[in-house]
C-alpha cells in the first residue's frame, strides 16, 4: 500500500485523532465523501484537542493539498485506502501505546520460552 495515498493518510488521522476507533458518523461520513469538510469538523472536535499534537501535525504535512479543497469528492470505490490507514495505524497505536517492556518480555517468554 502506497502511504502517500492521500485517502490512507486522511484515514490515519482520524485515528490519531479517534485512538479507540470509535468516530462519530457525522466526522466520518463527510472525511469519507468530503475530506475538505471532514477535515474542518474533526479540527473542531473535542477529541482532536487531546490527541497527540504532534502526531497529527506529521500527518496532516503529509496531506495533499487538493484533498483540502472544498470541491474535492471522493466516490466510494475510491475509499478502501482510508480504511487501510485507519487499521494499519491502529495496530502501531496499539504496539507503541499499550504494551511496555514487561508485555514484550512476557509476550517472548511466551513465545520462544528458555531462548528468550
Amino acid at each position: 500500500m502506497n502511504d502517500s495515498n492521500p485517502m490512507y493518510l486522511l484515514g490515519q488521522l482520524a485515528r490519531a485523532v479517534f485512538p479507540d476507533g470509535d468516530i462519530p458518523d457525522t466526522i466520518l461520513t463527510p472525511l469519507l465523501t468530503r475530506p475538505a469538510t471532514g477535515l474542518a469538523l474533526l479540527a473542531q472536535s473535542h477529541a482532536e484537542k487531546s490527541a497527540n499534537q504532534d502526531e497529527i501535525n506529521a500527518i496532516i504535512k503529509r496531506l495533499s493539498p487538493d484533498l483540502k479543497s472544498p470541491n474535492v469528492s471522493i466516490k466510494t470505490e475510491e475509499q478502501s485506502p482510508f480504511w487501510r490507514g485507519f487499521y494499519y495505524y491502529s495496530d502501531a497505536l496499539i504496539d507503541t501505546r499499550k504494551h511496555d517492556e514487561d508485555d514484550l518480555a512476557k509476550a517472548g517468554i511466551t513465545l520462544y520460552r528458555d531462548r528468550w
